[in-house]
């Protein structure tokens, strides 16, 4: 199995925010940099993403599952708690409560949605939601997806297949 990260490349909606503009916001959670974070500016807030359609090289590829990744830490005010969802259209297919309680930038990980009978059109609709609880409140660096895929091995061309013209073979040929 291998596996593909796949990054936000819109946002579909969002709660009060810092920075406020949702390009920047949409920048910040997708350039794999601790360097840059988003915080929720009151309590409570959610943020949803959409996320980059897998590239066609995987086309052939069979997905089998998936999982969200934040990047994030407390703010000076205490732990955080933050919900985090795999959503295909409304409903979630995985659903993480996270305690923020690190003063350094950690990973949380979701559980893991299944996601082996869905086609390349669903898989490339879900999106991403993340919504603080207990009016807490933190910062965030980045949002993945983790998609576990499968490929097909095709088996190795055995001889020699000419489908047009002439081969001639002169001398000694070993295959």
């Amino acid at each position: 199995m291998a596996e593909l990260i796949i990054r936000p490349d819109n946002v579909v909606s969002m709660g009060n925010w810092d920075p406020t503009a949702q390009s920047t916001v949409a920048d910040y959670m997708s350039d794999n940099s601790d360097d840059t974070t988003v915080f929720n500016t009151n309590g409570n807030q959610s943020m949803q993403l959409s996320l980059a359609d897998i590239p066609e090289l995987y086309d052939e590829a069979t997905f089998t599952s998936a999982t969200a990744t934040i990047r994030a830490r407390r703010s000076g005010k205490g732990n955080a708690s933050t919900i985090v969802k795999i959503l295909n259209g409304t409903e979630a297919i995985v659903e993480t409560t996270h305690s923020i309680n690190s003063l350094a930038i950690a990973a949380y990980t979701s559980g893991i949605a299944d996601i082996s009978e869905m086609d390349l059109e669903t898989i490339n609709n879900l999106q991403f939601h993340m919504m603080g609880t207990g009016n807490t409140q933190a910062y965030y660096s980045e949002v993945f997806f983790t998609l576990t895929y499968e490929v097909e091995e095709t088996p190795p061309v055995r001889g020699v297949k000419l489908s047009s013209g002439k081969l001639v073979l002169t001398g000694k040929v070993t295959f």
